[in-house]
């Protein structure tokens, strides 16, 4: 029979064998983006390149699946937020420059079409990878390539849990943004970017996906158009009386706490200029939000145009659903 100090001294091995054999697994979708993410901030940093894109990860038979395409806008983010000495270009504002262009970048990118990328873009590095399903998982590898040569100057691997919202997204096919459809009716749209309700005042186009919980913290992701011309538009997150904000089904009142337009974030307000009938991602960040809030009941987003009284874009019960 075992003796206490025995089962204390297994238990200690069978678990530093699971950190050493098992990090990835027991490791959280968002802890494992942000390490990754770190990662390739290093390899970027010594390779001296300042002005980074990252592209549509594949399959291994080179298939973009919505999976693919969001694990590249995570990154995308991921890299932003890991505040290194170089620049990530907006995906959306890069996906319009190949289109005009009759470009594609995914996956393994040939020599000759690194080169039209750096032309069009002005991009030195690209950020490119594999996902690949193994039973609970999915295996990331990450690629670091120059974008003038399309050489590999860095590498990174890792897993996230392949949770159901993960293999669904892994399944589905990808379907191209269509925001030339201005009803309201939003099972009418084409778009990769499953959109929950939209609406468009003052020439833009606000497309609200979901709004997502994890703990405390909720982020409410949209896409958001110009539908008329070039022109800027400055957003507010909290900036004194003027804000952004949402009222739960308790009738309390949250302000964000950051919102992040394309590359740039900001705790007050971000002023961007949008071009013609390109998408930029627009997410706002709430914390502190109780679990007792469980629908905002309203969700106001406060803009303003130059010498314009400011707007207001407004949406009604929207579910704040939980993090898988």
């Amino acid at each position: 029979m075992f003796q206490k100090s025995n089962i204390m001294f297994l238990v200690v091995i069978t678990t530093a064998l699971l950190t050493v054999f098992l990090p990835s697994v027991t490791m959280g979708y968002e802890d494992e983006i942000t390490r990754l993410s770190e990662d390739l901030k290093k390899h970027i940093q010594l390779s001296n390149k300042t002005r980074i894109a990252v592209v549509d990860f594949t399959d291994l038979k080179g298939n973009v699946t919505e999976l693919g395409r969001f694990i590249a806008e995570e990154f995308s983010m991921g890299l932003l937020m890991a505040s290194g000495n170089y620049e990530v270009v907006d995906r959306s504002h890069l996906q319009v420059l190949l289109k005009e262009n009759k470009l594609s970048a995914s996956g393994l990118v040939a020599p000759e079409d690194a080169r039209k990328i750096v032309k069009v873009s002005g991009v030195d590095a690209l950020i490119t990878g594999n996902i690949t399903a193994f039973n609970d998982n999915v295996r990331l590898s990450i690629k670091i390539l120059d974008a003038g040569t399309a050489k590999l100057i860095g590498a990174s691997k890792g897993n996230i849990p392949a949770t159901k919202a993960i293999k669904d997204l892994l399944e589905k096919e990808i379907h191209s943004f269509d925001i030339s459809d201005r009803s309201n009716n939003a099972t009418s749209i084409k778009t990769e970017f499953k959109i929950r309700k939209k609406t468009e005042k003052e020439g833009f186009v606000f497309a609200l996906q979901d709004c997502q919980r994890k703990g405390e913290n909720v982020k409410c992701e949209f896409l958001i158009t110009s539908s008329g011309q070039n022109q800027k538009l400055r957003i507010f997150a909290d900036y004194g009386n003027d804000s952004s904000y949402f009222l739960d089904n308790s009738g309390d009142s949250f302000y964000p706490k950051r919102i992040v337009l394309g590359n740039n974030s900001h705790q007050s307000y971000i002023y961007k200029t949008f071009y013609k009938d390109t998408p930029v991602k627009m997410v706002l960040e709430f914390n502190q939000v109780g679990t007792q809030s469980k629908i905002m009941s309203i969700l106001v987003v406060l803009c303003k145009l130059n010498n314009k009284a400011p707007f207001v874009i407004k949406f009604q019960n929207i579910p704040i659903l939980k993090d898988n």
